[in-house]
């Protein structure tokens, strides 16, 4: 499966977060965007920036806090 699957648990609250250490492009997950931020997930860095650089010193995080 594909990194989509990552996202894909992240929005349905089936995990906590994602995390991708490898190379990822905006256009990668910005067709999750939408769909992550209405489910009140988040997309940002190690240090809590938004952002979509990629790579082992800032790898994307994803994360939803919304509560159902």
């Amino acid at each position: 499966m594909g990194d989509c699957y990552g996202y894909y648990l992240v929005a349905r609250g089936l995990a906590d977060v994602m995390i991708e250490p490898g190379e990822l492009a905006y256009y990668d997950v910005a067709p999750l965007h939408p769909i992550l931020s209405g489910a009140g997930g988040h997309f940002t860095n190690l240090s809590g920036e938004v952002e979509f650089k990629s790579g082992q010193d800032s790898p994307p995080i994803t994360s939803c806090t919304r509560k159902y």
